[in-house]
């Protein structure tokens, strides 16, 4: 599962990341000293889930072993002196499995691009991507969605504001094709099955909820959500399930689900959601449950509950990843591993704040 969001994601942090020479710490020892005092770890292979946190001012690399229950930083990320002062990096995984780290850079510069290398235990810089975007990665091709609409000049869509999604191969970084999707897009989500992402752009005030199809650049409208607002984004082979806030007041208790003919639809009258995720047929949910955490439900493709588990630690989940035994959640200084085998949950805490997350 892949996501990626633009309104929800945390404030964008200061880069203060370095370049540190003990990347290749020897593995005989458990962990070594990076820059400024950041200890790295060495579990490169028991690590599932990669994010991005802050620790000690540096921007490293955090890998997740779901099995343990760890997380230890692995790798800093390196700093260059045209690195933006404001916007914070991206992390993400590909299709074929393999995490890239995005950098922003200043002056209107491509992002750096790393790719998390685990044989060599670095990260190694792999290409570019255009400025300001995020990139969405399908089956084969990568969309590298604007962050600001722009008023077309000509076309279909003259005079109106739309979201330029640049369409590139995830293999070479070749460029494939530019498509331009109506409104400002605030969320972006996309699986490793097919090469359809969904996306919630808004146009004039409301969430309009679309696919587009990166190989042909189609976009195609989804209709009517019967929400008031979209807060979470998923996509389950390129159908797009969205959570929200109801435009009616509702007394319903939990997660309650709505099927229409493109798209599921998911709202909770006692707990905000604040992720959605998809893994073939099953699609999960994480909502908000007070002082108890939070409450992770996994639903089957009828939308029927199968399973509730609650998480302590965490208020939301800004990361929600599918791993062997079930999923990771991230949030703050926290991460969580549910077991949907046991229907238990483990809480743990990340070296330093979460900074980006998949």
């Amino acid at each position: 599962m892949f996501r990626t969001t633009f309104g929800p994601r945390p404030t964008r942090l200061r880069l203060l990341a370095a370049v540190t020479a003990a990347l290749g710490c020897a593995v005989t020892v458990s962990s070594c000293a990076g820059p400024d005092g950041v200890d790295l770890g060495t579990d490169w292979k028991g690590a599932q889930v990669f994010v991005l946190a802050k620790v000690n001012g540096e921007v490293t690399v955090v890998g997740i072993n779901p099995v343990k229950g760890t997380a230890e930083s692995l790798a800093v990320v390196p700093q260059q002196s045209d690195d933006d002062s404001v916007l914070a990096p991206q992390i993400l995984q590909q299709a074929d499995g393999n995490w890239l780290v995005s950098v922003p850079r200043k002056g209107g510069k491509a992002s750096r691009l790393y790719a998390i290398d685990r044989k060599e235990k670095t990260l190694a810089k792999v290409g570019e991507a255009e400025e300001l975007r995020e990139l969405v990665p399908g089956k084969s091709l990568m969309g590298q969605v604007d962050g600001l609409a722009t008023v077309r000049k000509s076309g279909q869509d003259k005079g109106r504001q739309t979201t330029s999604v640049l369409v590139t191969r995830s293999a070479s970084g070749a460029v494939v094709r530019e498509a331009h999707v109506p409104g400002t897009v605030t969320l972006a989500a996309s699986g490793a099955a097919t090469d359809r992402v969904c996306l919630v752009a808004d146009s004039a005030g409301h969430d309009v909820v679309s696919t587009l199809d990166l190989s042909s650049g189609n976009v195609e409208g989804v209709g009517e959500t019967g929400l008031a607002n979209v807060s979470a984004l998923a996509c389950a082979d390129g159908r797009p399930v969205v959570a929200g806030a109801p435009e009616a007041k509702t007394s319903l208790k939990g997660v309650s689900v709505r099927q229409t003919a493109q798209s599921m639809v998911l709202t909770s009258g006692d707990g905000e959601i604040s992720r959605v995720a998809a893994d073939g047929p099953s699609v999960v949910a994480v909502q908000a449950a007070g002082d108890a955490g939070v409450l992770f439900v996994r639903l089957g493709s009828d939308g029927k509950v199968q399973q509730q588990v609650k998480v302590s630690g965490l208020s939301s989940a800004e990361g929600l990843h599918v791993v062997d035994r079930g999923w990771v959640l991230t949030e703050g200084d926290r991460a969580a591993v549910v077991d949907v085998r046991t229907g238990k949950s483990t809480s743990f805490a990340l070296p330093g704040d979460l900074l980006a997350a998949d």
